[in-house]
């Protein structure tokens, strides 16, 4: 499964002078722009926490049309961004600051299925695919690019990073890891 975590930049500082309606009304419109994508790209949306999300796309098998869960994350990821600036370019417009997000993306196996006990079941996935993917997104927040995305998640999706605008980055150790991940990152 490939997982996809987005989080809009400097969105704490601007709420901290905001109404509560403003807010409330800002992470609506986001959170339209992040299911729009999601959907064009048969993406699951697992859980939004505050102004993040977590995105899932999973290998549809071959009898059901084979679709590359992996390939789906990177297009969403390009899809949001756009998507994103639209949004943006059209608070400006109307006088509000810009809007700018991060996105980090991974593909690997996780545990998919139902937690939880009798009064609270949820429905979510665990694993160090997830926990790379949400520190590839907190690692956006140090390099130029939007988006972050594993190695291994571009060989997963058939990509040629030099041929789709990925650029390769320094490869890292994340937060929480003991091993060096080799990283790409796009501008969206």
């Amino acid at each position: 499964m490939a997982v996809m975590f987005v989080d809009i930049r400097g969105f704490t500082r601007w709420s901290e002078t905001r109404d509560p309606q403003e807010v409330g009304d800002f992470i609506t419109a986001f959170r339209n722009e992040v299911e729009e994508s999601a959907a064009r790209h048969d993406g699951m949306i697992d859980k939004y926490m505050g102004d993040a999300a977590m995105l899932l796309f999973d290998d549809a098998p071959v009898a059901m049309g084979g679709s590359n869960g992996a390939a789906r994350a990177l297009a969403c990821a390009a899809t949001l961004c756009e998507a994103i600036h639209r949004w943006s370019d059209r608070r400006v417009a109307a006088g509000e600051p810009v809007v700018e997000i991060g996105i980090g993306v991974h593909a690997g196996e996780v545990f998919s299925g139902v937690v939880g006990n009798a009064a609270r079941l949820e429905y979510s996935v665990f694993g160090d695919a997830v926990n790379t993917a949400s520190r590839l997104e907190q690692h956006s927040k140090t390099v130029p690019q939007i988006i972050i995305a594993s190695a291994v998640t571009l060989t997963v999706a058939g990509v040629e990073p030099a041929r789709q605008r990925w650029v390769s980055l320094p490869p890292v150790t994340l937060r929480g890891r003991s091993k060096v991940i080799e990283i790409y990152g796009r501008e969206g």
